[in-house]
């Protein structure tokens, strides 16, 4: 085991253990007597939840860093442009739709869902981006025929 997914690991039962120990504070808070039988036994509930589950929660984590890693920089720079097209069109619209009853949430899931269309669109749309530039037409300045053969002396060199 790494020693980050270790300390990782011991992040989450420490976070467990406090986790559990504040629901069963705030289960017996208003009682006259103290239940620290309930307080110990919830306390034990998040350290056992937490150490079990934390692997998987690091599984999760492996496999995103795997793909991030693994994924070429042209398809992540084309997903991050269209994540960041679709927030900017979402933070347009969310102008609008602010002021209608439950506008706040529904301006939340507008930009969750126009950023994820804006990914998916920015890595479809690569290979044509990518093609746009491919296809300028070719430069015909005198560098470029002399680089091609079809002028007898370089540049600059004007009769020596």
């Amino acid at each position: 085991m790494k020693r980050s997914e270790l300390l990782a690991r011991w992040l989450g039962v420490v976070l467990g253990v406090v986790g559990g120990f504040l629901l069963g504070y705030f289960m017996v808070r208003g009682n006259a007597r103290p239940g620290w039988a309930i307080i110990g036994l919830t306390t034990l509930e998040g350290l056992i939840f937490a150490y079990l589950g934390t692997p998987y929660l690091l599984g999760g984590w492996r496999r995103i860093n795997f793909r991030l890693t693994s994924t070429p920089l042209p398809d992540l720079l084309s997903g991050l442009l269209g994540i960041v097209v679709g927030l900017v069109v979402a933070a347009l619209i969310g102008l609008f739709v602010r002021d209608l009853p439950y506008g706040v949430a529904l301006s939340f899931v507008l930009a969750l869902l126009l950023a994820a269309q804006g990914a998916s669109l920015g890595l479809t749309r690569r290979a044509e981006l990518a093609d746009a530039q491919a296809a300028r037409p070719p430069r015909t300045g005198r560098l470029d025929r002399y680089a091609e053969g079809t002028l007898d002396q370089p540049p600059g060199d004007r009769g020596r």
